[in-house]
């Protein structure tokens, strides 16, 4: 059996047609052991041009079954991120199935993935969380749209958004550091204050402050304590009914 790269080869000098060239690389993907083989055949896969519409149906359907039910976790984001560039016109029921039935993990690569290259597909994961009520569960009293945002932060961040009572001191802030970030709600539902930080570990948290947090219409106050951020985000800034918080990190310029 031809490795990857000599399936390239072949077609390149003509050797193999491209319906050869991918059906050849899907049978290694689908029935090859060997992760690091399966992964350079869906990279090649991507490189293809695919105007045949029975050849893009078999490509489609070999990346939706790694996507689906592969253990790899790199190789479902690599046929995540060619699905939603790629075919996006066939990708909607894929996507719907995943929401309503995925772990967080798979949830989280396909938010990051749709702000980053898809955005008709972010507007569908916040539709279907908010039909199918999955975060009026997890945020207990919060308004859904501001539920959605409170669910975006802790998917892309990795962090776990803790609720305070609306007229309890914050732990984060009253410290100066914390593990744990919080938020707080008003009475009517809406959230009222965001307090995070990512100061014990140093590492991985806040890597993004996504910009659906200025859909937070009652924000009121936010604090930020991180590592990862050299500066406010404009967008934070711009809320003109926002207090930021005096005490976060001391090399986050405003």
């Amino acid at each position: 059996m031809l490795n990857p790269e000599e399936i390239e080869s072949d077609f390149s000098r003509g050797i193999l047609t491209k319906k050869e060239a991918i059906e050849k690389l899907i049978i290694l993907l689908e029935h090859d052991r060997n992760d690091e083989i399966r992964l350079e055949c869906i990279k090649a896969l991507e490189g293809f041009k695919l105007d045949d519409k029975n050849l893009s149906r078999k490509v489609f359907k070999s990346l939706e079954h790694c996507l689906l039910s592969d253990v790899n976790v790199i190789l479902r984001k690599k046929a995540a991120k060619i699905i939603l560039t790629k075919f996006s016109d066939q990708a909607e029921k894929t996507i719907s199935w995943i929401l309503q039935n995925e772990n967080r993990e798979i949830c989280k690569l396909i938010a990051y993935l749709s702000i980053k290259y898809n955005y008709k597909f972010f507007n569908q994961l916040k539709e279907e969380l908010i039909e199918n009520e999955h975060i009026s569960y997890i945020y207990e009293g919060v308004n859904p749209n501001d539920s959605f945002v409170l669910w975006l932060l802790e998917t892309l961040d990795g962090i776990k958004l803790r609720k305070v009572d609306l007229h309890d001191d914050v732990p984060c802030v009253v410290a100066g550091y914390s593990s744990e970030s919080y938020y707080k709600i008003h009475d009517n539902g809406y959230v009222f204050g965001l307090y995070l930080t990512d100061y014990a570990d140093g590492a991985g948290g806040l890597p993004i402050i996504p910009t659906q947090l200025s859909e937070l219409n009652h924000l009121r106050e936010i604090y930020l304590r991180s590592y990862h951020l050299k500066t406010i985000p404009d967008f934070i800034r711009k809320k003109r009914n926002v207090k930021i918080l005096k005490n976060s990190y001391p090399d986050l310029s405003s």
